[in-house]
């Protein structure tokens, strides 16, 4: 049975920015925004509650209640952000987080609670956490995403477990807001005499759906356990995940890269096993305040070694940046993009298939691209088109698709003939002064470089044609030749545009070796 906590933060907006140092007066205070009618009370302390303020309250009537009311402004989207790293902080109980509103997270701790001693050591460990940040909480656990929300809210005690034969029981005495209902239809039903979630249990549905649409019934039955609901939490889920949690917090370097070491081997061997093999994984630590730093790496190749070496670099470039606070207390491996891992074989003597250097080359990728950048690592793949610059394209050298043939790409581009193009062209083609005897003929003599270079040898034309189908490609007819100088000297050269209705030029693609 799946199980669900919901964390209820009721004076979220206040308490946040004194999370680090606690309140900073016992004096009331509330929260203002501006709306279309005037300032208004948006969160209040327990100070301005005894003082009767309250939520939605104008700050002029809120004044002539408590005079003495000290005011801040609301920064709705710094609630936001914030609520959503302590989601994220959340995931040391759980992988699977989410927001619910504005002050409120929700977790979904199916096979999680075991990890803690049970549901009871779990809420507990957590209440602390949050007594230590300073946060006022209202906690429940229970079979569906809507009661553990509902208990949470308006349920009778600010921790509660519910045992799934006990959800509508538990539900019962609530009042109608704890099903998530608009306003609008929550009003509606208490014109009709409908009080709490025990009145609308044996009703027919027709006409609720008749007066109030489908959304009643539908948030009734996922409250109850009748109909699913989707839990979407912040973080795609992890395909395999290892962690570690200390008694004391860690803080030195050492300490650190041998726990990841020790993750990495139980989350290699789990892949082994298998049969898998992971292309991203990520880091996450957890400060004993709160705080998450998370590391990310992507690879060829999930080996314990590689992720070790890798990680290793990641931390030593952040050791300076990194703020260990008071130390972490939780480590956790994730791996993502998990893929079938097949089978190779690594060495063959006297095999032309052998590639002996492949691992060590997927390593020097996956350093260089989790250090400059994967963007920025790229390597050449055959790409559909004569134009010689456009014959290939750069693709991440991440890109797990399989090595290309060449041979049968070029065989394929030249219609089996041999093109005789160089390894290597130059980027941008570079224009070179050029003698021809005739018009459309080949160079009798060129400049390139502030060199000059006699022809003595030369083929072609192969001519090449811009590619009509591709609109805005300003590019003229081209007609390529492969010339030798008097030093042995090999060119690539075109001349671009045709005689006479186009102004043609030479310029250099490459050279031969």
């Amino acid at each position: 049975m799946k199980r669900y906590l919901s964390i209820w933060l009721p004076r979220w907006p206040i308490e946040r920015r004194y999370q680090d140092d606690g309140p900073s007066t016992g004096l009331p205070l509330a929260q203002v925004l501006a709306g279309q009618h005037g300032l208004r009370i948006t969160a209040t302390n327990p100070a301005a509650d005894e003082a009767g303020v309250s939520h939605n309250l104008s700050l002029a009537d809120a004044r002539a209640i408590c005079p003495h009311l000290m005011t801040q402004e609301a920064d709705p989207g710094g609630d936001t952000h914030a609520l959503r790293k302590l989601a994220l902080w959340c995931g040391r109980y759980s992988p699977w987080t989410t927001l619910q509103g504005r002050d409120g997270i929700g977790i979904d701790i199916t096979g999680c609670a075991h990890l803690f001693g049970g549901e009871d050591a779990l809420l507990s460990d957590l209440r602390r956490f949050l007594e230590t940040f300073n946060l006022t909480a209202r906690l429940c656990i229970a079979s569906t995403i809507g009661a553990a929300w509902g208990l949470a809210r308006y349920g009778a005690n600010s921790q509660a477990i519910i045992a799934n034969s006990h959800t509508v029981e538990a539900l019962a005495p609530l009042p109608l807001a704890a099903l998530r209902l608009e306003d609008a239809s929550a009003q509606k039903l208490r014109q009709l005499g409908f009080r709490t979630i025990r009145d609308l249990l044996n009703q027919p549905r027709a006409p609720f759906v008749a007066r109030f649409g489908v959304d009643l019934t539908r948030r009734l039955d996922q409250a109850t356990g009748k109909e699913a609901e989707v839990f979407n939490p912040l973080l795609p889920s992890p395909h395999y995940r290892s962690e570690r949690r200390f008694a004391e917090p860690v803080s030195q370097a050492e300490s650190i890269c041998q726990i990841v070491d020790d993750l990495a081997a139980q989350l290699s061997r789990e892949l082994e096993e298998d049969g898998k093999l992971a292309r991203r994984l990520t880091l996450y630590l957890y400060r004993v305040d709160g705080k998450v730093k998370a590391l990310t790496i992507r690879m060829r190749q999930s080996r314990t070694v590689q992720i070790v070496r890798l990680f290793q670099e990641r931390l030593d470039q952040l050791q300076e940046d990194l703020d260990v606070g008071f130390g972490f207390d939780v480590l956790a491996l994730h791996a993502f993009d998990v893929e079938e891992a097949h089978a190779q074989q690594p060495c063959l003597p006297k095999s032309h298939h052998t590639n002996s250097g492949g691992a060590d080359m997927d390593h020097l990728f996956d350093r260089f691209g989790n250090r400059f950048g994967f963007d920025k690592v790229t390597r050449f793949c055959p790409h559909e088109s004569y134009i010689p610059e456009d014959s290939v394209k750069h693709i991440p050298a991440l890109d797990t698709h399989e090595d290309p043939d060449w041979q049968a790409y070029f065989e394929m581009l030249g219609r089996k003939t041999y093109l005789g193009r160089p390894l290597l062209l130059l980027d941008p083609p570079e224009p070179i002064k050029a003698l021809a005897e005739v018009p459309d003929g080949p160079p009798l003599r060129f400049e390139w470089r502030k060199a000059s270079h006699k022809v003595v040898r030369s083929d072609g034309p192969e001519r090449l044609s811009p590619e009509w189908w591709l609109t805005g490609d300003s590019r003229l007819t081209r007609d390529y030749y492969r010339v030798e100088d008097e030093n042995g000297y090999r060119f690539w050269v075109f001349r671009e545009g045709l005689y006479p209705h186009e102004s043609p030029h030479w310029l250099i693609h490459g050279t031969f070796a």
